[in-house]
Parts: structure tokens; sequence; C-alpha cells
């Protein structure tokens, strides 16, 4: 957790940049601080180096400085011995950086230290190079900030939260949209999932690398060398930008050599290409934030089923790729637009009745709209998917069972952060995501262990340290639930015989749960009918997913729960006292009557 000391060094940062008009938007200025931010890097990465007696990487070989080791100035210190800082970044460090990857490729591959995967060919310097006294300012502050990052185990998770920090100081004074996944949702997706060191993950909409910092974060509590490895966490992204951001991010936690590329997740890619070649592999986890409401042309979607090139909705199109993307087995967490679960556009309803016959939905968690105020209003939802077995999508029959038997529902109202309450003049803050995820712990693990849980809220003890990163199954008290905050709906749910008995004595009966109805009458017998979709759904319980449109949406199937009065006596015991009080009265004015009418 970074100390409010660091957090206020960190908003001065981003004070400097802002308030003097370095950069012509917020965007550029985190691009801009990554690129910095990674020349530091390379001067901690130097030092080492020479102690080990290897020869510089990032060395100014035109100055000579006795005094250091190797004799020459690394680019940042040079940077920093510069009165026109301005001018040096943008005719000299700025240069070396779009040169540096050639540069390594000199080197012997296991003497590289890192690889760029061409994300530094393109860096150039877009800050106002007029304003010295600003840049020298900026340069000071990365400077103490990012002291020793990515090489100390103690400060890795520090340094990675401190680069993040400033996506959220960017966000809150220039209101420029969510620039990176909130790192509490972020560490929730991750426990959903919960990765094994061995299992491979990847982002095909990678943005800042938060969700794969998180993933890195859960895969250390298991194995702290896991850093070392770039081969487990693959993230891709169309813009450029974010994916130089995302790669700093992963480096400042220690990976030797992120494997974050620019890439279109949405085109089929040639396997010679470095994104193609990992976009045309199949991992263990999909972790993804996808973009909302964007459209691409239908045809460039070659690599999607064929119900799915009939729409160019990003958001299906991301939610097929990820299933592309996984192997038999595999599961993915993705955030969703609730738009997704409800609508009716053909497109929608054929990808959510693909998800449900097909694969397996574990879980749709709503998420609170405020999550993501003020950038939007729009609430989403966290889906959890697991890829069928055989990894293929069969043909759509009515009468196959649907694969995902009963879909759960968590609706998060409490996020653990914005909603506080006062208790003996100390502040704690209630979290469904901790609730949420020892229920969803539990249905996997059994439902009957669900089912003897679901009416209580679990949240972690008072003395829990408040430092931990994520949700828990252990150290953690259970009380009896105030609110529904979940429930479990079948998918497709048959009428009994006795709902369609007739008059005339013909009985429709779906004795078998595949979609095949039996026609009788009296004692005669008819043989097995197959049904159509339409006809199918005159026959289905009303409350199921299937007969709902294959819909998704929590408010359908939400239990209706009984409002509590103030001292949470629900409102049904108050009328049943009401009732009480006046069948009393009714008695009294009887006997009243009886004993008034015997003096008469």
């Amino acid at each position: 957790m970074l100390s409010p000391d660091v957090k206020k060094e960190a908003a001065n940062l981003w004070d400097i940049v802002s308030s003097s008009g370095l950069a012509p938007s917020p965007f550029v200025a985190l691009e801009q601080i990554a690129c910095l931010i990674f020349l530091k890097h390379l001067h901690v990465l130097d030092i080492k180096r020479l102690k080990a007696g290897m020869p510089q990487i990032a060395q100014r070989t035109s100055q000579h400085d006795e005094s250091h080791p190797s004799g020459q100035l690394s680019w940042w210190e040079d940077l920093l011995a510069q009165k026109d800082t301005g001018n040096h970044l943008t005719m000299v460090t700025f240069p070396l950086l779009r040169t540096l990857e050639n540069s390594l490729a000199i080197l012997k591959e296991h003497s590289r230290p890192l690889e760029l995967n061409g994300l530094m060919n393109d860096a150039y310097f877009q800050l106002d190079p007029t304003k010295t006294e600003a840049l020298r300012r900026l340069i000071n502050s990365i400077d103490a900030l990012f002291s020793d990052p990515a090489f100390d185990k103690h400060s890795r998770h520090t340094q990675s939260e401190l680069f993040e920090h400033l996506f959220l100081e960017a966000s809150q004074n220039n209101k420029i949209g969510q620039v990176c996944t909130p790192p509490h949702i972020a560490r929730f997706m991750v426990s959903l999932l919960a990765p094994a060191p061995n299992q491979t993950i990847i982002d095909p909409a990678v943005g800042t690398g938060t969700l794969l910092v998180s993933a890195l974060h859960y895969l250390r509590e298991s194995d702290p060398d896991i850093a070392e490895s770039s081969d487990l966490l693959v993230g891709i992204d169309l813009d450029h930008i974010q994916t130089r951001i995302s790669w700093v991010n992963l480096m400042l936690q220690g990976v030797k050599s992120p494997r974050c590329l620019q890439g279109d997740s949405l085109l089929e890619q040639s396997s010679e290409e470095p994104s193609g070649a990992l976009l045309n592999k199949q991992y263990d986890f999909v972790l993804a934030d996808i973009p909302f409401g964007g459209r691409v042309p239908a045809q460039s979607a070659t690599t999607l089923p064929t119900k799915s090139k009939d729409t160019n909705r990003v958001e299906l199109l991301f939610i097929i790729r990820a299933l592309n993307l996984l192997k038999p087995g595999g599961r993915a967490a993705l955030i969703v637009p609730q738009s997704f679960l409800s609508g009716e556009a053909e497109a929608q309803v054929n990808v959510r009745r693909e998800l449900l016959r097909h694969h397996i939905i574990e879980a749709v968690i709503l998420l609170p709209g405020k999550v993501f105020a003020p950038y939007t209003n729009n609430r989403a939802a966290v889906l959890v998917v697991r890829k069928s077995m055989d990894g293929n999508t069969p043909a759509t029959l009515s009468n196959v069972t649907p694969q995902t038997h009963s879909v759960w529902f968590y609706e998060v109202s409490d996020d653990g952060i914005s909603n506080t309450y006062h208790k003996n003049g100390t502040t704690k803050t209630e979290n469904d995501f901790q609730d949420a995820t020892i229920h969803f712990k539990h249905r996997k693990l059994d439902p009957d262990t669900w089912q003897t849980n679901k009416d209580f809220y679990f949240q972690l003890q008072d003395d829990t340290s408040p430092d931990s990163v994520f949700p828990q199954t252990t150290n953690t008290v259970k009380r009896n639930a105030k609110r529904i905050k979940q429930w479990q709906i079948p998918v497709r749910s048959w009428l009994e015989i006795s709902d369609f008995i007739s008059k005339d004595g013909r009985v429709f009966s779906s004795h078998d749960g595949t979609g095949r109805v039996r026609v009788e009458y009296e004692k005669q017998m008819t043989p097995m009918l197959y049904l159509s979709d339409t006809l199918d759904r005159t026959l289905l319980k009303k409350d199921c997913i299937e007969a709902q449109n294959w819909s998704l949406e929590l408010s359908r199937y939400k239990p209706i729960e009984q409002p509590l009065s103030v001292d949470d006596q629900s409102v049904i015991e108050l009328i049943d006292e009401l009732e009480l009080i006046e069948k009393n009265i009714l008695f009294s004015l009887s006997e009243l009557r009886k004993n008034l009418g015997n003096k008469i």
C-alpha cells in the first residue's frame, strides 16, 4: 500500500505536468512519463550489470566521467546533468531510445536484459521542450520516486502501485476517462480465476496492464520468483501508447521481458508476426476489461465463429475472441457492459445462447455504477466463463441440453472502497467482493456448501490486516445477510405434466429434459417429437433463462425482497401483528356485545 506521503509526491509529479501545460493531452503525458521511468530503469539495470562485470547498455558515449564505474555516464545521468533539458530529450535521449532495440540485438540472447518487441522504435519526445524548469522538476521527481524500480523485492509492489496511482491522478484531475481497470476490481477478477504459477494468462485488450499486474501479484503469493518468467503473462492492445505503458508497468514489477505487444486481437494474424504468434496460441485464462460500444467491419473478424460474423459490435467480438484464446476447460473473467446481459438484438442473443448452450457460465456479477463514475454512468458486470472440454462449438440443436445448467448471479452494491460506516470511532468498509468471492468458491466446491451458506454475509475479521490485497476465504466471519445479493437460476426448466393436462385428455410431458416431448392420448402414445426453439419456449417455465430469450439481466430473476423497518422487523411481521390486534379488538367487541345483551 502506498503511504500518504508517497501518494502526495505522486500527485505533485502529476501537478507538474498538468499545471505547467507540458503535454498536449493527459494520455500523451502518461506515455512520456512511462518513457522517462523506463530510462531510469535502464540506469538501475546498468548499475547492476557493471557490478556483475557486464558492459553498460544505456551509456552516453560522447561524455566521459572518471568518477563513473565505466568512465561514461548513463543516459539518465547525462539527462540530469543537462541545462537545456528539452533540447537534449528531443535531439539525444529519445533518438537513443529508438535505436536501443538494434543495440540489444547485437548482444547474445542469454545476455540480453530485456526484449522491447518494437515498443520503443517510434518513441518521440512530445512534451513542450521550451519549458525547461518544469521538465527539470519532472525528471528530478521521477528520479526521487522511482529510486530503485523492479529489483528490490520489497519495492516491486510499491513501484507499480505508484505508477498506477499516476493513472488515477490523471483521471481525477483531467477527466479523461477511466485509464485503467480499478485495481480492487482487477484483484477480485483474479481471485475468481485463482491461477496457479504454471498457468498462462492473456489479456487481449491489455490497456495499461492492471489486470496482468494483479495476476502477477496473485501468482507471487505461491511462487515469489514468478516475476522472472515472461512466458506466463501476455498482453495485446491495438493502441501502441497503451501497450508501451503496460510494458513499463510489468517491467516495474520485475518481469524481465514483458510480453506486451501491439496487435489487433480481433483480426486473424500471421503466426510469423510477434503478436500473431501469441494470438494463435491458447491459454489457461483470459482476463480482460473489454472495450464497450465500438464497432468494426464485420468482415474483419475472420477468426470468429460463423454466428458472430453477423455482428460488428466490439464487445461481442471480444467475448467470442476470449473463447477462442482459451484451452479446452480454460476460464475467462471479462468485464462486459450491462447491455450485453439484456440486449434483444439478434447478435447479442446468439452470443448469450452460445455461451449457455455450449460452454459454462460460472457467474454473472453486476458491478455498482459508481465504480466507473464520473467517467461513465453505464453499468458493467464481471462474466466468468469456462470453455467446453472438447473445445468445439457443436451444431445448434434445440434438443441439446445446455452445458450451463444454472447461472449464479451476484449484485455488488458496496465495492469496499466508496461506502463506509462508523463503529466505535473507526471507519470500516463493507466489501461485497469479499462476500462474493467466498460464495463463488463455495458453489464451485460443493453446491450443498453454497446452499447451506447462501443466507450469510462473509467479511474479513476486524483484526485482519487492511493491507490484504486479494479477497480471502480464511480469517472471515459471517453474519445473517441483511439484503438479497445472490441467487441461482436454471437455464432450462420444463413445466410439469400437470401443467399441460387439457380438457380432451391430451398430456404434454418432457420426461428426459432434452427438449423431446411425448404426446399422450390416454393410453396411446405417439412417437417422440423434436420441437423448434419457438415451440420449445411454450413448454418451458417462464422464469428460466431459456424462456427469457437467454437474458442474463439480473433484475429479471432477482427474488422479491421484503423491505425492512428501521428495527429490522419485516413488513409481513408488522401486518401479522396488526391482524392479531384487530382480531383481539373484534373479539373484545363481541364479548362486550354479549355482556350488554345479557344486561338488557
